[in-house]
């Protein structure tokens, strides 16, 4: 019989561990005894902690212990015994020294209506010691596999209390364990969901291998605890892989996916088997064993996986190293039966990834929409909203420095566009045009040195704001700066690529004293710089102001003078040379603007083309000359020919077909009285386009000129590709024949080569007689120009032809 000391339950008021103080026994389960009978053999040892552990191992364990009651009053103990999971529990009381059976009772997971009935999950034994007197205390436990145990004895009402205790703390854990869970699955990321069912899968694990809270509420889940933890168990190993994996790159690819994977699937397959086995045992250790496998490869992964560069990235390490703790530690107590609160761990810790993770992803998209907010996505350069925000910083900075007071202080403002960047566009693409302008970025941040910020406005168009600027010089410094850094072609994509800029720059506070009267200024010289070409920088002057406004009165008129009729067409007659004929008129337009004189095409024709109008205002030339040249042609003027320039931009407009094909529907002029003056600047570019458009043209029997042949670049493969009537030569070479120039062989060769290309010529700016003299020795076809009459209204014309004919007939 085992000799045990007495353990006095009258010294403590709650609880008293009696487990130190009881002896140990353990039977194979096909050797189990009676409780008489396991008194009387020998094996009893010490009941220490190693020794009456019995996990992994189908078994009965017997504990024995003898209590004592020194008081004059009887006393009534509950011996509770933990964990309550273990299926079979037994109390049987005795006599100390004869053994004498005492009481039986029985508990455990298998008789939940017990455990009901007296309203506690755990093992509780009612024993009554009488005054004076000893008890010997025989428990005996039977499962698969039993756990370390603990033994108390308690006071009746400490234990309720301890109970009541107990439940509320589980209760205020599991509500605050849902709220987070809530919280994680509000947030909709794929991460959180992962920390969500990481957090539900070990509240689950915990709340039926040690709770009472769950088996107290629900007493009928008692009898499937068993696969309810085990699968929690390997779902929390999976779900924690899958949270590092999915915030860390843990175990994203490679041989540490496989690996990593592997087990956890292995894990997760043997924790099924237990839903559908009484024999639990084997695949509850496979779990376990395969939890410390993914708990030591988990570590080892980490270390082969750079960290992310994701903000946040190291706190998150950190979290999931306590986090790999929390679950190491519980595998390794859940190994040894012994139970351990690792959720409120496991759930600061999720809370601690969670936050940091959110507060990255915060701090993140803040930085993102601020830098989207300000600055440009193509060139990351600072935006016009910033621009503007940096300009009247650096104006603000600039009025308050020392040098202002003695005019020593500025702030230059450069304002800069891209020439012929739509060509680019058109000729390779828009991904080399938005490579273009990533490099056109990065140089003009390179050339303008510290300081000085580079912005996009938009499109082809940049500002640079020069905040420390001691004297205008310092601003055509820059400027020529600039201007020779572009110069250099750019490699892009294969292409190589030869562009320019043309800048405006103005100066604070030598040409204004607020931002936006400064950008407007700067934006001043900058139409100054483009209407003087490419390549070109012009810093602003009051006069520009003039000329701008000038052009943008031209240009609001001419919206209106079409409306208005304001426009009017003269005509300058073409003579024969041979015969004296009139055999054409050319058709130019004039504008009677109201309260003005009479504008030539000089004064508004370049603003048209700048603006866009020139296309309706060609068009109605186009209809109103054909109106006239049909009239002439009814009333008796059968070889007319009416000659009517085109313009760039109504040729490449896509319309210039349609535009003729009904003028000379709605006039009935016949085709062939119609001539389009062409200039070769049309016919540059496209010249697939262009061939299209000419060989439209020439199918509704029209006949076309090129005009002021020599001025332009010549191209004699103009004359071959494009199926040309007659060549016009301009005034320019007519009016050197008289002063003793190069200009007569000039005109000698184009007349020669006309001939042998079957080209009619036209010469145009005949001032004397001599003049046309000389042209009809050398073999030109007709002359227009002063010596024979100005420009002339509809109705001048006709007067003078008629006054022209008889004279000639004379």
């Amino acid at each position: 019989m085992p000799n045990t000391p007495a353990v006095e339950l009258a010294a403590e008021p709650g609880s008293i561990a009696l487990v130190d103080a009881m002896q140990v026994l353990k039977q194979a389960p096909d050797h189990a005894s009676s409780g008489r009978e396991a008194l009387d053999q020998s094996g009893w040892l010490p009941a220490t902690e190693d020794n009456r552990n019995a996990s992994w191992v189908p078994g009965t364990v017997w504990l024995t212990g003898v209590v004592h009651n020194s008081s004059a009053q009887p006393l009534t103990r509950w011996i509770v015994v933990k964990p309550w999971r273990i299926r079979d529990v037994q109390l049987q009381t005795f006599q100390p020294e004869s053994l004498g059976a005492l009481d039986h009772q029985q508990a455990g997971s298998a008789w939940p209506v017990s455990g009901a009935a007296i309203r506690h999950v755990e093992p509780v034994f009612p024993v009554t010691v009488p005054p004076g007197a000893s008890v010997r205390l025989l428990v005996r436990l039977q499962d698969v596999t039993v756990p370390t145990v603990e033994i108390h004895a308690w006071r009746p009402e400490a234990y309720t209390q301890a109970l009541v205790s107990l439940l509320v703390h589980e209760t205020v854990t599991f509500t605050v364990c849902l709220m987070v869970i809530g919280l994680l699955l509000w947030t909709r990321d794929p991460a959180c969901a992962l920390l969500a069912g990481w957090l539900a899968t070990a509240k689950g694990f915990e709340a039926t291998f040690q709770g009472q809270l769950l088996p107290y509420f629900w007493p009928a889940i008692t009898g499937h605890l068993v696969p309810v933890f085990t699968v929690s168990g390997a779902a929390c190993y999976a779900l924690f892989t899958l949270s590092a994996r999915a915030l860390l790159d843990i175990g994203r690819t490679g041989l540490w996916a496989w690996l990593l994977g592997s087990l956890n699937v292995l894990a997760l397959l043997a924790a099924g088997a237990t839903l559908f086995s009484e024999q639990t045992l084997l695949p509850r250790m496979v779990v376990s064993m395969l939890g410390l496998a993914i708990v030591a490869v988990l570590p080892l992964a980490a270390w082969r996986t750079p960290l992310p560069a994701r903000p946040g990235s190291r706190a998150l390490q950190i979290a999931f190293f306590l986090c790999w703790c929390s679950l190491g530690l519980t595998i390794w107590t859940a190994r040894h039966g012994r139970p351990v609160q690792f959720t409120g761990l496991t759930m600061l810790c999720i809370l601690g990834v969670y936050s940091r993770m959110r507060a990255a992803a915060q701090a993140s998209e803040r930085r993102t929409t601020e830098h989207l907010a300000w600055h440009d996505p193509l060139t990351q350069l600072p935006n016009r909203p910033r621009g503007h925000r940096l300009l009247d910083e650096a104006l603000r900075q600039a009025s308050v420095r020392p040098e202002a007071l003695h005019g020593g202080a500025g702030v230059g403002l450069l304002c800069l566009d891209l020439d012929r960047f739509k060509h680019v566009n058109d000729t390779h693409g828009h991904a080399v045009g938005d490579a273009l302008l990533r490099t056109v970025a990065e140089r003009l941040q390179h050339c303008l040195g510290s300081g000085n910020t580079a912005c996009r406005l938009a499109g082809d168009e940049f500002m640079v704001v020069l905040p420390d600027v001691r004297s205008p010089e310092q601003v055509i410094r820059q400027c020529e700066t600039v201007m020779a850094e572009f110069r250099r072609p750019f490699d892009i994509e294969g292409h190589q690529l030869f562009m320019s800029l043309s800048i405006g720059a103005a100066v604070f506070p030598d040409h204004a004293l607020d931002a936006e009267i400064l950008m407007r200024n700067a934006d001043t010289a900058l139409f100054e710089s483009k209407r003087a070409g490419p390549g070109h920088f012009r810093v602003f002057h009051p006069d520009m102001n003039t000329r701008l406004m000038a052009y943008v009165s031209t240009r609001n008129a001419l919206h209106v003078a079409l409306e208005r009729k304001e426009f009017e067409l003269h005509y300058q007659p073409q003579i024969g040379l041979k015969d004296t004929d009139v055999v054409g008129v050319e058709a130019l337009i004039r504008w009677r603007r109201p309260g003005q004189p009479l504008h030539q095409p000089g004064d508004f024709i370049a603003v048209a083309e700048e603006s866009g109008l020139i296309v309706p205002i060609g068009t109605w030339v186009l209809h109103e000359a054909c109106r006239q040249a049909a009239h002439w042609h009814r009333t008796g003027w059968h070889t007319v020919r009416m000659a009517v320039n085109v313009s760039p931009l109504q040729f490449q407009s896509g319309r210039l077909v349609k535009d003729v094909a009904a003028a000379l529907e709605d006039s009935g002029l016949p085709p062939h009285c119609l001539e389009l003056e062409l200039t070769e600047s049309v016919l540059m570019g496209k010249e697939d386009e262009a061939i299209c458009t000419v060989r439209d043209l020439k199918n509704l029997g029209i006949s076309l000129s090129i005009d002021d042949f020599g001025t332009g670049y010549s191209n004699l493969a103009y004359l071959q590709r494009f199926r040309f009537d007659r060549l016009k030569i301009d005034r320019s070479f007519i009016l050197g024949l008289e002063q003793g120039t190069d200009a007569p062989a000039i005109v000698h060769a184009v007349l020669q080569m006309a001939r042998h290309l079957n080209l009619r010529t036209t010469a145009e700016g005949i001032e004397n007689a001599s003049t046309a003299a000389r042209l009809t020795a050398m073999g030109c076809d007709e002359a227009q120009g002063y010596h024979y009459a100005r420009p002339l209204p509809a109705p001048a014309l006709d007067r003078w032809r008629e006054a022209f004919l008889q004279q000639a007939t004379v």
